[in-house]
């Protein structure tokens, strides 16, 4: 039986509980019901859209390849391109050639459209795979394993990098990145990360400074390599400004935009400086690493110096480099790995300019006179820093 209140009655404890036994199940029933509506009520706010105007596809790669740094593009517009305008050699998921998603808005976008181009990226990873092995059989060469994780790992960072945009601009709302659902394959450890045995090194640097169009500028590349712990950008971008006598230094212009000023030997200084000048490098931004091109006549040197000095000639002349895939940044790794052997762990992080990633490193972080001494150490000379403070540059 339900209780009936008048007013001015006073509840007391029992009539609280009839109400609560008589409606019961309808305040069970009403509390689903206001539950299904707020849930319903974020499915619908939960929108990709941002605040600012939609953009396709198509207009979204051409706004990030406009934003860019020159190594990011070579890596990442191939496949940004992929996906807005497709392939029509690639089968697609519908068995038909793959046209790419150009057409969608960039808040249309899912993870399942990045999981269809992901396939996309495979099946063009294994047949280019089969080419190169065709080829390298072909030349009598060794046949490399493929498993098209590289593909994916720049796929994925590539359509990270096209949706950030999108978000950074308000085409999309923060964290709707589709391709941020994706975790990118680990990268294989070995290979061009392992240092050279010193049997492999002599061989290398004996082919390499004695054979070729211009042996004395691919021998001191090496040389360059194996002193500073370079990468492929650092030569590339070394000019006569680089170069300081009086701190024995040489400016290091890298990833991410970051300049370095790296110790070196003091007789090493030297030798890059009288090269340069002797090849017409006179001017303060003028290239360091030149290539002869004719009597008396010098030009510098493009990325495809490094194919022709470790692909065309070393990888074709010994089947340990052919294995290894022996490259300018296998020689980062074996001066980083001398320096490491040589002077500890905190000593090769900073000769590598590598950032700290454990907080505990922070307190036997090696200053750059411990880097300055190893590698004098090891390549001979004398440098500044070992006899007074370094005079950093302004």
């Amino acid at each position: 039986m339900s209780t009936q209140l008048t007013p001015g009655d006073e509840p007391t404890m029992k009539d609280a509980l009839d109400l609560i036994a008589t409606h019961g199940a309808q305040l069970a029933e009403l509390s689903q019901a206001l539950r299904l509506l707020a849930d319903g009520a974020l499915i619908a706010g939960a929108t990709a859209r941002g605040a600012g105007d939609r953009i396709k596809v198509t207009d979204l790669v051409a706004k990030a390849d406009a934003s860019m740094t020159t190594n990011t593009r070579r890596t990442y517009l191939g496949y940004m391109k992929l996906l807005a305008h497709g392939d029509p050699t690639l089968t697609g998921p519908d068995g038909l050639p793959w046209a790419g998603i150009g057409h969608m808005w960039a808040d249309e976008v899912l993870p399942s459209h990045i999981d269809q181009a992901l396939k996309v990226v495979a099946q063009r990873a294994a047949r280019r795979a089969e080419a190169r092995a065709e080829q390298r059989e072909a030349a009598g060469r060794v046949i490399r394993r493929a498993s098209g994780d590289g593909a994916r790992y720049n796929a994925i960072g590539a359509w990270r990098c096209l949706f950030e945009v999108a978000i950074r601009d308000r085409h999309l709302a923060e964290g709707m990145n589709p391709a941020s659902k994706f975790k990118r394959p680990k990268r294989e450890k070995g290979g061009s990360r392992m240092a050279l045995e010193c049997e492999h090194y002599d061989q290398m640097v004996a082919l390499l400074s004695s054979t070729g169009d211009d042996p004395e500028l691919d021998e001191l590349i090496l040389r360059f390599l194996d002193i500073t712990g370079a990468r492929q950008e650092g030569v590339l971008n070394l000019r006569i400004e680089d170069i300081d006598p009086t701190e024995c230094t040489v400016r290091l212009r890298e990833k991410f935009g970051t300049d370095i000023d790296q110790p070196v030997p003091d007789w090493f200084v030297q030798e890059l400086l009288a090269f340069a000048q002797r090849r017409g490098a006179v001017l303060r931004g003028d290239s360091v690493f030149r290539k002869r091109v004719g009597p008396g006549l010098y030009k510098p040197i493009g990325r495809r110096r490094f194919n022709y000095v470790f692909c065309d000639r070393l990888q074709s002349s010994y089947e340990w480099a052919d294995k290894m895939q022996v490259t300018a940044h296998t020689l980062r790794h074996h001066a980083i790995t001398k320096v490491q052997r040589h002077a500890g762990s905190a000593v090769s992080t900073a000769f590598a300019r590598h950032a700290i990633v454990e907080t505990n490193d922070i307190y036997t972080e090696a200053s750059q006179k411990e880097v300055a001494k190893a590698v004098v150490d090891l390549h001979g000379g004398d440098h500044p820093w070992l006899h007074r403070e370094p005079r950093p540059r302004r």
